[in-house]
């Protein structure tokens, strides 16, 4: 692996072990710090105990094994593009390619079992559609790539990718692998690049409008938004002031959101890059703290957070090739449009909560964030806070990481299943569907008096009628509180009320229904929304 590759795996490895590191100085991020408090005794000995829940909890990638899978694709990078720029300048310097590691890789707090995100630099000879139309043959060839699959939008940046899986010998574990790639705009880009050392102007030569895409807003190309994806996890290392406490931190909170049920962007919840920004701001502002008081500190200040200002580790420097431009997210699909005082469109403002990506050009990593799940995410918080604010007992982080009792929490659901004939074509269903489930949201909270949870848990299923389908269900909790005496004509009736959740669902299928390639798989495709009831007395119906 590269230099910067082999640095990312010991600094995650490093993690597992005590590491001496100099004490933080100065300031980071975009104010200065709330406390420089050395840690103290009690801090040490809660995150002790800490640290042991989370390295048994959630567990890191095997790092050895991952460096195996990396070169092979390393080596495949180099002799495809090698060929590539032969075919234009038979001088060309050789070789050439780089991978450069992004998301919960790239940050060294890759969970195992879980794919890494790399992206594939590749120098200005190199077109980017003939990564896509040809590396995939040469991938297809090797006996070593178990699996191969195209995703025409990745994550919320809604770029292109592949998701494979590596087995380096037989004697290696198969690993996943989401694979993004970028032309920058370079002569040469050696197995060392650093996507760090990317000027701006260099970034505002890749990007452009796509005024003309009716698809997408106007903003940066996909080689900017697929560089973005290692450009972000870079910066976010260096704006922190301690990187193996931001580690530990993050790994906590992450696997604190996923138990606790608000950890899914789909749904409305958090992402990843977004409670990688958000830990990373608390660093800044505690730069002295270590993981206990890190974790109850993202805890407390986001419950206080004032949402009208957005989390952000760096100031924003706007582009030049848009003078309109502002921090929105580059995918607007499940964003409800609005508009500003003069009328113009405005999605930034329309969303729960803003949180910046610190690479050039910044965007908005939490636009799929409603007024419900940023609710809920607020009662988990307040929930830590209420569970660690005693002195006298000692803190129980297996209550703190207790599994959210969604199953048994309400007595009334809305499911939303999605079916296909085969796994191929519910793959591609499922990635049109996902997306938008905020906008079902966004609908169901126009309903007066309803208090509403979604579940990030997808579920598979069997239908009756569709035995051989593939099928997966998603669940969205539903509390109707009874109405105050104002908005109801007589107490007597509040036990009768009739709840229409029907426009809601019709607008949702409408947009559901607009997929475009359904006309390609007419009758092999369904969605479905109905309500469930759960007997009284069989489940706690609350928030």
């Amino acid at each position: 692996p590269t230099q910067y590759m082999t640095e990312i795996l010991a600094g995650a490895a490093a993690t597992e072990r005590k590491v001496d590191r100099p004490k933080p100085s100065g300031t980071y991020g975009v104010s200065s710090p709330m406390s420089t408090n050395e840690p103290t005794a009690e801090d040490h000995k809660q995150t002790a105990e800490l640290k042991e829940v989370v390295a048994e909890v959630s567990p890191l990638d095997d790092p050895v094994s991952r460096a195996e899978a990396l070169e092979v694709l390393q080596t495949k990078l180099e002799d495809w593009a090698g060929e590539e720029l032969l075919r234009t300048d038979p001088n060309v310097k050789l070789p050439q390619g780089a991978l450069c590691p992004g998301g919960a890789f790239g940050l060294g707090v890759l969970s195992a079992g879980q794919p890494a995100d790399i992206v594939a630099v590749l120098p200005r000879g190199i077109a980017r559609a003939r990564f896509q139309e040809t590396f995939l043959n040469e991938l297809l060839l090797d006996e070593r790539i178990l699996y191969l699959e195209y995703i025409e939008n990745c994550y919320q940046a809604s770029i292109p990718a592949f998701h494979l899986t590596v087995q380096a010998s037989p004697d290696s574990p198969p690993l996943d692998f989401i694979l993004l790639w970028s032309v920058v705009p370079r002569e040469v880009v050696a197995k060392d690049f650093n996507v760090l050392e990317v000027h701006n102007k260099e970034i505002d030569e890749m990007s452009h409008y796509n005024a003309r895409n009716e698809d997408r807003p106007p903003g940066p190309s996909n080689c900017t938004r697929s560089l973005d994806i290692a450009r972000v996890a870079g910066n976010i290392l260096n704006g922190v002031p301690n990187p193996d406490e931001y580690r530990w931190t993050l790994r906590a909170i992450k696997h604190w959101a996923k138990q606790r049920g608000i950890y899914c962007p789909y749904t409305g919840y958090f992402s990843g890059i977004s409670a990688a920004i958000m830990t990373a701001r608390i660093c800044q502002l505690h730069p002295n703290a270590i993981m206990s008081r890190l974790f109850n500190r993202f805890c407390r200040i986001f419950d206080k957070w004032d949402w009208k200002h957005p989390v952000m580790l760096q100031s924003i420097i706007k582009p030049k090739y848009n003078d309109n431009w502002a921090p929105a997210a580059w995918s607007l699909q499940s964003s409800p449009p609005g508009k500003d005082d003069d009328g113009k469109a405005n999605p930034v403002e329309d969303v729960e909560c803003k949180v910046y990506t610190p690479a050039y050009p910044s965007w908005s990593c939490a636009t799929t964030v409603t007024r419900c799940t940023r609710n809920a995410i607020r009662k988990e918080l307040r929930r830590v806070l209420d569970l660690t604010k005693s002195e006298a007992s000692p803190i129980s982080w297996e209550t703190v990481f207790e599994p959210y009792p969604f199953e048994t929490r309400f007595r009334h659901k809305l499911q939303l299943d999605i079916l296909a004939k085969n796994a191929m074509i519910f793959r591609k269903w499922k990635r049109w569907i996902l997306p938008k489930i905020s906008l079902l949201l966004h609908g169901l909270e126009k309903i007066q008096n309803t208090h509403i949870r979604p579940c990030p848990e997808v579920k598979p299923f069997v239908d009756h009628d569709l035995v051989k389908w593939s099928a997966e269900s998603i669940f969205i909790g539903l509390h109707f509180k009874a109405p105050s005496q104002a908005n109801s004509e007589t107490q007597e009736n509040n036990a009768l009320r009739t709840i229409d959740l029907r426009p809601a669902a019709t607008t949702f299928i409408e947009i559901i229904n607009g997929w475009p390639e359904k006309v390609f798989y007419g009758g092999k495709v369904e969605v479905r929304v109905k309500h469930n009831q759960v007997p009284q007395g069989d489940a706690k119906s609350s928030g």
